[in-house]
C-alpha cells in the first residue's frame, strides 16, 4: 500500500470507523485507491507548475516543483482520500476534531476556487 492508500485508510479509521467496517477487503480497497490517487497526483502536479522563468536558478525551480507537488497532494487528499462528511462520525463529547476542521476549511477553499 502506497502513502496515499495508507493516508486514506488511517483517515477512515479515525473519522469513519463504522463506514470502514462495511468495506469488504479494506486493505485491497485502499491499496487500489492509493494507486488511483498516485496516478491522479502524477498527472495533476505538472499542470499546477508555473512556467520556467528566464535566469531562474536550480533552487528556485526546485521550490516551485515541490510546491506544485504538495498542492496536488493536498487536493487529492481532500477530494479522494478522506471519507465524505456524511460518513464521518463525531468525536466523543466534542464538535469536529482538528483534522475534520482542517479538511472542511480546505474543502471551502477549493469550492471558492471552482
Amino acid at each position: 500500500m502506497n502513502r496515499f492508500g495508507r493516508f486514506a485508510l488511517e483517515s477512515w479509521q479515525t473519522l469513519a470507523p463504522a463506514a470502514l467496517s462495511q468495506i469488504p477487503e479494506p486493505n485491497r480497497h485502499f491499496s487500489e485507491l492509493g494507486e488511483e490517487a498516485e496516478s491522479q497526483w502524477a498527472s495533476l502536479w505538472p499542470q499546477l507548475l508555473d512556467q520556467d522563468t528566464p535566469g531562474e536558478d536550480f533552487f528556485t525551480k526546485a521550490g516551485r516543483v515541490e510546491a506544485a507537488k504538495m498542492q496536488a497532494e493536498e487536493m487529492i487528499r481532500a477530494d479522494l482520500l478522506i471519507p465524505p462528511e456524511e460518513l464521518q462520525e463525531p468525536e466523543e463529547g466534542a464538535g469536529p476534531g482538528p483534522l475534520n476542521e482542517v479538511m472542511q476549511a480546505w474543502r471551502g477553499v477549493l469550492d471558492e476556487d471552482s
